[in-house]
């Protein structure tokens, strides 16, 4: 009854994990417990599709995964690239795509975890979209590209890139040390 209530209030049945109704269930460490273990689930074929019904989300990180691929599918299609400025937000939904790419692009978000077979296809799916890998340097984000396509392909996973000194990073470098000296 409880989820049926979250769903009729939300409209959806993401639960999170820290969440308690009104009258004090505690519904999304049941929810958790559900995605976990099956736990008052077991084979109740009734149950499972009353649950598929209401929307009831398995595996939360895959939901996330296609929520975000959703949004930034769209961005594609209207603005015809994937340079999504940092702190753009999706309205309705408040989903900050511009925060999710940066993420995306730092820590691996979505492609780091689960299986490396998700993340293989994870990573396809954004280069098929032209994702941009570092700012506007086309050349450094392909070589960042091709750096997690190999790291995915050897059964490493998600691996940060190593920076290399480019002839113009060196230049501003070394600008900026001159820059500080004429200031001492």
């Amino acid at each position: 009854q409880a989820l049926h209530a979250f769903v009729a209030e939300r409209g959806h049945a993401r639960v999170p994990c820290n969440y308690v109704s009104p009258d004090g269930y505690r519904l999304g460490k049941q929810v958790t417990d559900v995605r976990a273990r099956g736990s008052h689930v077991g084979n109740d074929e009734a149950l499972l599709a009353e649950l598929e019904e209401l929307g009831f989300v398995w595996n939360e990180h895959d939901a996330k995964w296609l929520d975000f691929l959703g949004h930034l599918r769209a961005y594609v299609a209207e603005h015809g690239h994937a340079r999504v400025p940092t702190r753009l937000v999706i309205e309705p939904d408040e989903f900050r795509l511009g925060q999710s790419v940066a993420d995306v692009r730092s820590k691996g978000m979505y492609c780091a975890e689960g299986a490396v077979e998700d993340a293989a296809s994870r990573l396809e799916m954004l280069l098929e979209m032209g994702f941009c890998w570092h700012g506007s340097d086309q050349a450094e984000s392909q070589r960042r590209a091709e750096y997690h396509r190999a790291a995915v392909a050897e059964g490493r996973g998600w691996e940060r890139v190593p920076q290399i000194e480019t002839e113009f990073a060196a230049l501003l470098a070394k600008e900026a040390q001159v820059h500080r000296g004429a200031r001492a």
